[in-house]
Order: structure tokens, then C-alpha cells, then sequence
């Protein structure tokens, strides 16, 4: 469990070094298409049952659990934002959870 456990870690971090400047121009794009957070944070349910802070980039405007039709989420949803669709479409919105590692 440690050697997994080591390299989850190592893999996890030279992915986020090499995926930084990708990360920050999409953090800089977000945050200038939308007010709002750039990251949105899910509670999720990990090992053991335990519960965890899913971390991914924010592709919808904030608040939007609270309009529409809350979690539900359609691909031609209005709620969804211009670099959010782009970055749906390409899941670079999940790149964020190496940090989650």
C-alpha cells in the first residue's frame, strides 16, 4: 500500500507541474468569463466512507445548483459558461482533482 500509495503521489504531482501553466490560463479564463469562484467544491464520499472536497474547475455560473434544475445538468444547459462548455467538452474541468491525490 505504500509503494501505491507513494506513486499516486509522485504521478499526481509531476502531473501538476506539467499541467501549471495549462491550469493557471484556464483559471485566468474562467475567472474572466463569469463572476464566481474558479474552483466548485462537491462533498463526495471516499474509502471507508469517508468524505472528501471534490475539487474541479467551475464550467457553470455560480450559484447554479440553487436555478434550474439543481444538480441535474443538460448539455444545453444555460447555466453552463462559455469556457465551460470548452472545457466539458475537452474534461480539462477535472484536471484540478490531481490536487485531490
Amino acid at each position: 500500500m505504500f509503494v501505491k500509495r507513494f506513486l499516486d503521489v509522485a504521478l499526481a504531482s509531476i502531473a501538476l507541474i506539467a499541467l501549471s501553466p495549462l491550469m493557471l490560463l484556464l483559471a485566468i479564463a474562467i475567472k474572466l468569463d463569469s463572476k464566481g469562484p474558479i474552483f466548485f467544491l462537491q462533498n463526495r464520499v471516499g474509502k471507508d466512507g469517508k468524505v472528501f472536497a471534490l475539487l474541479k474547475f467551475r464550467s457553470m455560473v455560480h450559484g447554479a445548483a440553487n436555478v434550474g434544475l439543481g444538480f441535474e445538468v443538460a448539455s444545453d444547459d444555460d447555466r453552463i459558461t462559455r469556457i465551460g462548455r470548452f472545457i466539458r467538452v475537452w474534461a480539462l474541468d477535472e484536471l484540478p482533482q490531481f490536487i485531490n491525490v
